[in-house]
C-alpha cells in the first residue's frame, strides 16, 4: 500500500495559511477602519475654518495614534506572510496579499505626514500665549481637589497601585471619605486605560519637571473664560524661561526642549475622575462628579532630525505645545457656574520663584513650596505646626520622622533639611514668622548647640510661611470679597419696564454677546435651568432677574 510522504508537510503549509488568514481577517479590517476615519479627519481638516476646535482635534490626535498604531500590525501580518511557503497554487493569490499590503502602507505613510502637517501647521498658526511672568513675579493659580491630587499623583509614584490589571492612582477627603479622586493613564490618542506594564513607563516619567510644568499650564488655564472649552500655544522657548530652565548651561536646547516634550507627553497620559461633594458631609452641599477624562490634552509639534534607524526625533531645535484644559474645569475652574452656584471656581497663587528652587539640592523646599502654594487658598494665616508641614509634604516623611526620632544621625539630617528649606523661603523672599513656641536655638541662624531631645521639640514648634508679597494680600482682599458678598441684604424687587420680556429677546440678545447660558446665569447669580426655561418662555423672570438680564443684555 503506497504512503503520501508529502501529506504533513501538506498539513503545515495548511496550518499556516490558516493562522495567516485569520490574523489577516481581525487585523486587516481593523487598520482599514482607522485608514477610512483618518482619511475623512484630514479632508474635514482641509476644508474647516477653524481646526482648534475642540473635537476635530480630538478626532485629529486619536486618527494619528491609531495610524501610528498600525504600522506594527501591518508590520505583524507581513512577516508572518513572509514566513508562509507558497505552493504554485497560492501564487495568484500571494501576489495580491504583497500587493495590498504595499498599498496599505503607502496610504499610511502619506496619511501620517499630511495629517502631522496639519496639526505642525495649526499649532505653529495659533498665537502663542507667550510668556507668563513676563510683567509680574505671579499668577493666579488652580487650587482645586482635582489639581491638588493630580500633582500628588506625579509626586507620589510609590503610591500608584495596579487595580484589576490597570493602574490607579486614588486620594480621598479626610473630612468627607465619600468624596474621592481617581487617576489613571491611557495612551495619547483616546481615553482607554493602558494595561499596567505599559502604563508604569509613563509614571516613571513623573517627577517634579512634569509638576512645575502642570503648575505653568494651569496658570495660564486661569487666562481663559472658558477653559473646558478653549486652547492656548505655547513656545518652547517661553516655557523654558518660566521654568528658569534657559539659564541652565549644563544641558544644550536639544535636551531641554527634548525633556519638555517627554513631559508633555506624560500630563498628556494622566486621566482624572471626581466624585466630590463640596460642603460638610451633614449638610446640603455642592455634588460635582466628572467623568473619566484627560487632565490636559496636548497636542505636541517638534522640529529636529529623525533617526532613520528607530524614526524618534533627535536633535530638537524647535517645539511647540497646543493645550486644551480637560472637562474637569468645567467643574472647578469655572466662573460663571460658581456665581450660578453650579460649579467651582477655585483659586490661589503661584509665585515664579517656586520654580526657581532646584529639586536636586533642597527637595524638601521644592514640595512645601507647592504644597503652601495650592493650600494657601484655604489656609491663608500660613500659621503651621513643624510636625504637620514635614507630614503633609508626601514622600514618606511620616517615616522618616520615626526614623530621625530613633536615629541621631538621623534626627542631625532631617533638621538640617529643614533649615536648608527655611533658607531657601527667605532667599526667595517668602515671609517667615516664628511663634514664641519656636525655640531659637533651633532657628535657622543659630550656632547654638542643640539641646538634648531638640527633635522634639522642632516638631511640636509653630511658624508662620507665607508665599512673597504681593500674594497674601491679595488672598486677604478675595477673603474680605466673599464674606461682604455674603453679608450683603438682598436687593429690593426693581420695577420691571412696561413691555414684558420675552425668551425670544433674551436668547437673541445672550447670542449677540457670544454668552453660553452657564455664563449668562452665572452673572445674574442664578442657576442655568432657569435662564433655559426663561428663553423657552415656560417661565417668567421675577423683577429683580428682569431687571438684571435688561442691564447686562442692554434690552
Amino acid at each position: 500500500m503506497a504512503t503520501n510522504d508529502s501529506t504533513p508537510e501538506t498539513s503545515d503549509v495548511l496550518l499556516g495559511w490558516e493562522a495567516f488568514t485569520e490574523l489577516w481577517n481581525t487585523d486587516i479590517p481593523k487598520v482599514s477602519d482607522w485608514i477610512e476615519r483618518a482619511e475623512t479627519c484630514l479632508i474635514t481638516l482641509l476644508k474647516a475654518k477653524d481646526v482648534t476646535d475642540v473635537n476635530l482635534s480630538s478626532e485629529l490626535k486619536l486618527c494619528k495614534t491609531r495610524l501610528e498604531s498600525a504600522k506594527p500590525l501591518i508590520d505583524g501580518v507581513f512577516t508572518l506572510f513572509q514566513s508562509l511557503e507558497k505552493p504554485p497554487e497560492l501564487k495568484e493569490r500571494s501576489s495580491l496579499i504583497a500587493k495590498q499590503v504595499e498599498s496599505i502602507n503607502k496610504k499610511i505613510t502619506s496619511l501620517s505626514r499630511q495629517l502631522e502637517e496639519v496639526s505642525d501647521s495649526t499649532i505653529a498658526s495659533a498665537p502663542k500665549a507667550g510668556r507668563l511672568f513676563r510683567a509680574k513675579t505671579f499668577h493666579s493659580l488652580p487650587t482645586s481637589a482635582p489639581m491638588i491630587s493630580s500633582l500628588a499623583s506625579q509626586m507620589r509614584r510609590d503610591l500608584w497601585q495596579e487595580r484589576d490589571g490597570v493602574s490607579v492612582f486614588e486620594k480621598r477627603s479626610k473630612s468627607n471619605p465619600q468624596n474621592y479622586i481617581e487617576h489613571y493613564i491611557s495612551g495619547p490618542g483616546d481615553i482607554s486605560l493602558l494595561p499596567w506594564d505599559a502604563a508604569e513607563k509613563i509614571i516613571n516619567q513623573f517627577g517634579f519637571n512634569t509638576v512645575r510644568l502642570q503648575l505653568l499650564l494651569a496658570a495660564h488655564a486661569m487666562n481663559l473664560a472658558e477653559p473646558w472649552n478653549g486652547s492656548f500655544t505655547l513656545s518652547g522657548e517661553d516655557l523654558l524661561k518660566d521654568l528658569g530652565w534657559n539659564n541652565r548651561k549644563d544641558i544644550s536646547l536639544s535636551k531641554k526642549l527634548s525633556e519638555l516634550v517627554n513631559c508633555a507627553f506624560a500630563l498628556d497620559c494622566l486621566l482624572v475622575k471626581v466624585e466630590w461633594k463640596e460642603g460638610q458631609p451633614t449638610k446640603r452641599g455642592m455634588e460635582v462628579t466628572v467623568e473619566t477624562s484627560r487632565m490636559w490634552n496636548i497636542a505636541i509639534s517638534a522640529t529636529g532630525q529623525k533617526n532613520l534607524l528607530t524614526g524618534e526625533l533627535e536633535d530638537i531645535q524647535k517645539a511647540e505645545f497646543q493645550i486644551r484644559p480637560g472637562a474637569w474645569t468645567e467643574k472647578f475652574l469655572n466662573r460663571g457656574g460658581a456665581k450660578a452656584r453650579e460649579a467651582l471656581y477655585q483659586f490661589g497663587y503661584l509665585a515664579q520663584n517656586v520654580l526657581s528652587i532646584d529639586p536636586y539640592h533642597n527637595e524638601l523646599a521644592l514640595r512645601l513650596a507647592i504644597h503652601l502654594s495650592v493650600e494657601s487658598r484655604i489656609h491663608q494665616s500660613g500659621g503651621y505646626r513643624v510636625r504637620t508641614l514635614l507630614e503633609s509634604v508626601l514622600v514618606g516623611y511620616e517615616n522618616k520622622i520615626i526614623q530621625a526620632q530613633r536615629d541621631r544621625d538621623k534626627a542631625r539630617d532631617l533638621m538640617n533639611q529643614w533649615n536648608e528649606a527655611l533658607k531657601t523661603f527667605l532667599r526667595i523672599g517668602w515671609l517667615i514668622e516664628f511663634d514664641e513656641s519656636y525655640p531659637e536655638i533651633l532657628r535657622p541662624d543659630s550656632k547654638a548647640r542643640r539641646p538634648k531631645g531638640y527633635l522634639e521639640m522642632l516638631l511640636e514648634s509653630k511658624l508662620t510661611i507665607q508665599p512673597s508679597d504681593p500674594i497674601p494680600n491679595l488672598l486677604s482682599r478675595i477673603q474680605a470679597s466673599r464674606s461682604t458678598r455674603q453679608s450683603l441684604p438682598k436687593p429690593r424687587s426693581l420695577p420691571s419696564a412696561s413691555q414684558p420680556l420675552t425668551g425670544d429677546q433674551v436668547r437673541a440678545a445672550r447670542k449677540s454677546q457670544k454668552w453660553s447660558q452657564a455664563k449668562l446665569a452665572g452673572l445674574l447669580n442664578i442657576s442655568q435651568p432657569l435662564i433655559s426655561q426663561i428663553e423657552a418662555g415656560t417661565r417668567e423672570p421675577t423683577p429683580e432677574i428682569e431687571a438684571g438680564l435688561r442691564k447686562l443684555l442692554s434690552l
